[in-house]
């Protein structure tokens, strides 16, 4: 499919979804008019009840979609936040796997989750701990919370600002407006490996700069 429409502006597609966005309805309505017609040279077919048009808001892949920008899907996050503490490692392996889908939404996801993952490590012994517990809490606050990540604007400014821990680095890019307001775009964070921990503050700075370069550029 996306082999199919490629060269249309505005369109995206994923497996047989479809997602198209204009600027205004007239723009919207030249979209809609390629794809459909594009579809329609190589006689696939479109149920009318799988439609639908000129909506404000819709849900796409586990997050929702509008002008105002990307957030997560309320729906997914509160079976998340309504999960219960995790009593194996199986079932912390599928409560980080679910948390890891949105961890664009939640800066210093890996730092906050590094108590959660060392129970993961070969050597580790199960020992569920009031820390653990205070992790997970502190991860589904912050899925609770209105979690909105604005589109990108080439004629915006954009500024990308790093971090560094002893346990992990994170980058954030967003746009700063000529009124101060600042709309992020998306953070990112990683852990760092038992070398890295070893860099003096400074140099985790740097690695923070240069991973967040890497993971926007």
């Amino acid at each position: 499919m996306h082999t199919l429409l490629a060269g249309i502006p505005n369109v995206v597609a994923y497996l047989d979804d479809i997602i198209l966005t204009g600027a205004t309805d007239d723009e919207h309505r030249r979209t809609l008019k390629l794809v459909l017609g594009r579809l329609k040279e190589v006689g696939l077919r479109i149920r009318k009840e799988k439609f639908t048009f000129f909506q404000k808001e819709v849900e796409y892949l586990g997050h929702s979609l509008s002008s105002k920008g990307i957030r997560a899907d309320p729906k997914k996050t509160a079976a998340i936040v309504n999960m219960p503490l995790p009593t194996n490692i199986a079932k912390l392996r599928f409560f980080l796997g679910m948390c890891n889908f949105y961890t664009e939404f939640v800066p210093k996801l890996a730092e906050m989750c590094s108590p959660l993952n060392q129970l993961l490590r070969k050597e580790a012994r199960w020992n569920w701990t009031g820390e653990h517990t205070k992790a997970v809490e502190r991860v589904k606050r912050l899925l609770n919370s209105p979690l909105l990540l604005t589109h990108y604007h080439p004629e915006w400014p954009i500024v990308l600002a790093a971090d560094a821990s002893n346990e992990g680095i994170g980058a954030v890019v967003y746009h700063r407006l000529r009124d101060g307001t600042v709309k992020v775009i998306a953070p990112a964070s990683k852990m760092l490996n038992a070398a890295q921990r070893n860099y003096g503050q400074i140099e985790k700075e740097a690695l923070a700069l240069v991973y967040g370069v890497k993971k926007f550029h």
